[in-house]
């Protein structure tokens, strides 16, 4: 997704100020972003992430990554103001990128933007954004937003540069910075919405991590007070501890959450002819783990249980 901005004039820095301040931190960083700047846009990044509503029950806490920083830092320096084709840039497959520019019409030098006004931009559009229907305002874009909050998006990586003339279709923009920020998953897939919604953040978080800050963290609740563990654990199904944050399932269920009853789903489960046991486990076949758990082994045999009951 593509933003651009007419620019404020604020200050006024030489040409060459710029590019020997810049050169030093891409030698050092693989960005041109300082580190107090990439911590500033990580922490905008995350803060907005943890604040979405409706509420997020899968939001996943950005981290830094300076392989995205030095990708996006390399496109930058491109000063072109439009996404790759992923045909010729393999690498950008599955790659996720917002896009930004200001610049100055009238031959003056450009005010190099803050570190947060991009995300800040990009954020603004969910006022365009409606949850319910997963769709923009007609005629109003959203999808900066939406990669922003994309619940399933865990790094992200930015680079800016000044360019004299920055190619934007078949124009040019004049005395421009133009900043990229790419991001890993990357997100926007048509017919998925953004994060996953419910009235307790943190709630589904995968692979049993646990929360700080309204965001699905790497994080210790051991080690850190604000860590905590916030699963919700269906059909009975309870917390394993406070430090391991899984389901136990009670038998008869199994899932991350416990949602799923156990019981093969397909006639051919076991059946001559059929799926045989033989196949559990087994790539080729992968169709068999997923309609034969019982048979496989993946949960054990039980009784439905009434959650009003637990």
């Amino acid at each position: 997704m593509t933003t651009k901005k007419l620019a404020r004039v604020l200050i006024f820095l030489t040409s060459a100020s710029f590019a020997v301040s810049l050169s030093l931190m891409r030698r050092e960083t693989g960005t041109a972003y300082s580190s107090e700047d990439q911590k500033a846009i990580l922490e905008v990044h995350n803060y907005y992430r943890s604040k979405v509503s409706p509420t997020a029950t899968n939001m996943e806490e950005m981290k830094w990554d300076s392989v995205l920083a030095k990708q996006a830092q390399d496109w930058a320096d491109t000063c072109v103001y439009e996404h790759p084709n992923k045909t010729i840039h393999k690498d950008y497959i599955g790659i996720g990128q917002n896009l930004y520019a200001i610049y100055n019409v009238y031959g003056l030098e450009t005010a190099k933007p803050d570190a947060t006004e991009p995300v800040e931009s990009w954020h603004s559009e969910v006022q365009y954004y409606y949850y319910e229907y997963n769709a923009c305002v007609v005629d109003e874009v959203c999808g900066h937003y939406t990669q922003v909050v994309w619940a399933d998006t865990t790094d992200v990586g930015c680079g800016i540069n000044y360019c004299l003339s920055a190619k934007y279709d078949n124009t040019a923009l004049p005395n421009a910075w133009i900043v990229v920020c790419n991001y890993s998953p990357g997100g926007n897939y048509i017919g998925q919405w953004p994060y996953e919604t419910g009235e307790e953040q943190c709630s589904q978080c995968s692979d049993g991590r646990p929360c700080k800050n309204g965001l699905c963290s790497d994080c210790s609740p051991q080690n850190d007070p604000d860590c905590e563990c916030k699963i919700k654990c269906q059909n009975c199904g309870s917390v394993q501890s406070s430090d391991l944050c899984e389901c136990l399932c009670p038998d008869g269920y199994f899932g991350e959450f416990c949602e799923e009853f156990c019981e093969d789903k397909h006639y051919y489960c076991g059946a001559n002819p059929g799926w045989p046991t033989r196949w559990c486990n087994d790539s080729s076949y992968w169709w068999v783990d997923e309609y034969c758990p019982l048979m496989c082994g993946l949960c054990t045999n039980g009784t439905q249980v009434d959650p009003a009951n637990c």
